[in-house]
C-alpha cells in the first residue's frame, strides 16, 4: 500500500522546480532592468518589488521602511495632494494586515485599549468639518488623525501575535536609526555650514535642519526618538554591569545595545542640540527628566536635584549671569506674558531679537479670533491657514500653517469640543501609561518609559509649535502603540 508521504514526494519536487524557476526569472528580470534602466531608477524599482515580495510574506518588514520614509522618502502629487512616502506604505502595511486575516477568517485588529480616545478625537474632528471653510483643506489633516488610529490598531495587532516580540523590537530599533542617520545630516550641515545664510549662528556655524528645511521639526523628530534611544540604552548598560558584577556570559544582544543605543542616544542628542530649537531643547529636558525619573526612585530624586539646578540656571539667566551664547538664545522669555495683554502686542517695536517671539504671538492671537467666533467647533480642521487672513494681526500677512501653539490651534479649528476631546484623549494615554508601569518589567519596561517621555517632548514642543507635520505622526501613532503591549489584554 502506497503511504500518503510517498504521494506528496514528487508534487513537493515539481513545487521546488517551480519555485526555483520563478527565482531565475526574477533574477533574469533584475538584471534586464539594470541594463535597460538608470541606475537610481532600477535600483529604486527592484529594491521596492523585493520589499514588496517579502511584505507579502511577513508584512511587519515594511516597518523598518515606514521608520526611514518619514525622513527621507520623497512626497508624491496624487489627486492634488501630497501624499509622503511612509503613508503609502502605511497603507499597503494595513492592507496586508487584513489580507492576512480574511486568509486565516479572524478579524486582525482587536480593541487596544487606546482606540476609545483615538476615536473620540477622530469623531470630534469630524464633527469640525460640519462647518469647515474648505472641506479640501480639512481633508488631509483628518486623514492624518485616521492613520493614527488605524497605524495603532495594526501595531497592536501585530503585538500579540507569536513574534510581537520580534516585532516590538523591531520597530524600536527602526526608529532609533532612522533618527541617528537624520541626526548625522544635521550634524553636517552645522558644522560644514551646508544651508542657508539665515541659519548662521555664533559666527561659525549652522542650525541643522536635516531633510526637515527647518530647525524647528528637525528638533521636534529627533525629540520623538531620543528618550526612547536613551532609556533602551541605559536598560542594556545597566544589563551589562550586571552581569560584569556577576561575572556571568554577556548575551550578544546585550553588547549590541551597548554598542548601538547609547551611542545613538548621544548622536542624536547632539543633532538636536544643534538645531538651536528652544522649543526642542524644552522638549528635550523634560523627556530626558522623564525618562530618568521613571527608572527608579534614586533616579527620580536626581531628576529634582537637576530640575533645581534648571531652574536655578534659569533665574540666573534673567539675572544675566548664564553664558552669552545660552542666554542670547533664551533672551525675551521674561516677555512671554505679553501675550495676555493684546494692546500692547501691537505697539511693540519688532526686532531681529523679538521676531521670533512676536511673530508667534500674533498667530496665538489670530487663533483666538478664530475660536471667540466659533467656539463650539471652530473653522474647522486644517482651516487655520484658510481663516487666517480674516482674522491675522495688522502687519503679520504670511500665515505660518498652524498657530505655534497646539493648545491654540485645535481650539481654532475644532472649538471647545475639539480641545475637549484632544486633553482627554492625552490624559487618557498618559495616565494608561502610567498605570502600566508597575506591571512591566526589563526591557519592555524601558521601552515603555522612552516611548512616555518622546510623548512628553510632543506635549512640551508642541507648546511652540505643530509636530504633527511631515510624517512625524506616524511617529506618534509607534509611541503610543508602544505604551501598550501583551500586558495590557492579559495575552503577555
Amino acid at each position: 500500500m502506497t503511504h500518503r508521504n510517498d504521494e506528496i514526494k514528487p508534487w513537493k519536487r515539481l513545487q521546488d522546480r517551480w519555485t526555483l524557476l520563478a527565482w531565475a526569472g526574477v533574477g533574469l528580470v533584475i538584471l534586464w532592468l539594470t541594463y535597460r534602466l538608470p541606475l537610481t531608477r532600477a535600483v529604486a524599482l527592484i529594491g521596492g518589488s523585493l520589499l514588496l515580495a517579502t511584505a507579502l510574506i511577513w508584512p511587519p518588514v515594511l516597518l523598518p521602511a515606514i521608520a526611514l520614509a518619514v525622513p527621507f522618502g520623497p512626497t508624491l502629487p496624487m489627486g492634488g495632494f501630497a501624499v509622503g512616502t511612509a503613508d503609502l506604505l502605511l497603507a499597503l502595511l494595513v492592507g496586508l494586515v487584513l489580507l492576512r486575516g480574511w486568509a486565516h477568517r479572524r478579524f486582525p485588529w482587536y480593541p487596544a485599549p487606546l482606540t476609545w480616545p483615538l476615536l473620540l478625537y477622530v469623531g470630534a474632528l469630524l464633527l469640525s468639518m460640519k462647518d469647515a471653510w474648505s472641506l479640501r483643506a480639512a481633508f488631509p489633516e483628518f486623514v492624518k488623525w485616521l492613520e493614527i488610529l488605524l497605524f495603532y490598531l495594526t501595531l497592536t495587532a501585530l503585538w500579540v501575535e507569536r513574534t510581537g516580540k520580534r516585532v516590538r523590537e523591531l520597530v524600536v530599533t527602526s526608529l532609533v536609526l532612522a533618527a541617528s542617520l537624520e541626526a548625522l545630516v544635521g550634524l553636517g550641515q552645522f558644522f560644514l555650514r551646508i544651508g542657508p545664510p539665515g541659519f548662521l549662528i555664533l559666527g561659525r556655524f549652522l542650525r541643522a535642519y536635516g531633510t526637515f528645511a527647518q530647525p524647528n521639526p528637525y528638533a521636534g523628530y529627533l525629540g520623538l526618538v531620543l528618550p526612547l534611544a536613551l532609556s533602551v540604552g541605559l536598560h542594556d548598560w545597566g544589563e551589562l554591569l550586571h552581569h560584569l558584577r556577576d561575572r556571568a556570559r554577556i548575551p550578544v544582544r546585550t553588547w549590541g545595545g551597548l554598542l548601538f543605543y547609547p551611542v545613538a542616544a548621544g548622536v542624536i542628542g547632539l543633532g538636536l542640540l544643534a538645531s538651536w530649537s528652544r522649543g526642542g531643547w524644552l522638549g528635550m529636558v523634560a523627556a530626558v527628566g522623564t525618562v530618568f525619573a521613571l527608572r527608579s526612585r534614586r533616579a527620580a530624586a536626581i531628576s529634582a536635584v537637576l530640575l533645581f539646578l534648571l531652574m536655578a540656571g534659569v533665574v540666573l539667566g534673567l539675572l544675566g549671569i548664564m553664558p552669552a551664547a545660552l542666554s542670547q538664545r533664551f533672551q525675551g522669555l521674561e516677555d512671554w506674558t505679553l501675550f495676555l495683554r493684546p494692546v500692547e502686542l501691537r505697539a511693540i517695536p519688532v526686532t531681529g531679537a523679538n521676531f521670533a517671539l512676536v511673530e508667534r504671538m500674533a498667530h496665538w492671537w489670530a487663533a483666538y479670533a478664530m475660536w471667540r467666533d466659533h467656539p463650539l467647533t471652530g473653522v474647522g480642521v486644517g482651516n487655520y491657514p484658510i481663516a487666517y487672513e480674516t482674522y491675522r494681526m495688522p502687519g503679520w500677512k504670511e500665515p505660518l500653517g498652524h498657530a505655534h501653539n497646539m493648545v491654540l490651534h485645535v481650539l481654532a479649528e475644532s472649538g471647545l469640543i475639539g480641545l475637549g476631546a484632544y486633553v482627554l484623549m492625552w490624559l487618557w494615554i498618559f495616565l494608561h501609561a502610567l498605570g502600566t508601569l508597575p506591571r512591566v518589567r526589563g526591557r519592555e519596561r524601558a521601552i515603555l518609559v522612552g516611548a512616555l517621555g518622546g510623548l512628553v517632548h510632543l506635549t512640551v514642543h508642541n507648546l511652540f509649535d505643530n509636530l504633527y507635520v511631515h510624517g512625524m505622526y506616524l511617529y506618534v501613532a509607534v509611541l503610543i502603540a508602544l505604551l501598550t503591549g501583551p500586558w495590557a489584554t492579559g495575552d503577555g
